[in-house]
């Protein structure tokens, strides 16, 4: 098989196909988080912030909004 840098074409599509689940469960979490804080339901919106999060929390630019996000909901909860 040829490879891209060093790993077999296979494998780095594997990984990325990988990657790609990832950002979109992120993704997802997250926007479905903004709409269920927008309706004003605050639990929901933690819980969808909770869930991107607990998906990857190695990305640290966004965990950081996510974190955020999820305080203003526990906040507007009381």
């Amino acid at each position: 098989a040829r490879s891209i840098l060093s790993i077999p074409v296979r494998e780095g599509d594997r990984r990325c196909s990988r990657l790609l689940d990832l950002i979109n469960t992120v993704d997802q979490a997250k926007v479905e988080g903004n709409s269920n804080f927008g309706q004003r339901k605050f639990k929901e919106s933690a819980e969808a912030y909770t869930r991107a999060i607990d998906a990857d929390s190695s990305n640290s630019n966004i965990v950081r909004i996510l974190y955020c996000n999820r305080a203003a909901s526990y906040k507007e909860l009381g």
